[in-house]
């Protein structure tokens, strides 16, 4: 969870966050112009029964969330 965010590709800014639903879904968005990233889901939120399960789905889920973002900016 401690993976830098890359800058906003529409305005520049680099005031990104992840935003979450208060469920295990999460999203970068840009706090300027609001840009958003893809929403990314857990496919088995259902299998949360307890404190650390519900850390270990949230935690892939919130990285994927970055991991999702930041390509974006590599070049080949």
């Amino acid at each position: 969870m401690n993976t830098p965010l890359k800058p906003c590709p529409f305005c520049g800014s680099d005031q990104m966050q992840v935003e979450s639903t208060g469920t295990a879904n999460y999203w970068v968005e840009c706090s300027l112009c609001t840009a958003q990233g893809a929403v990314v889901a857990a496919e088995n939120e259902e299998d949360i029964i307890d404190d650390v399960t519900a850390l270990k789905i949230h935690t892939a889920v919130f990285n994927e969330a970055v991991a999702s973002w930041n390509p974006r900016f590599d070049k080949n």
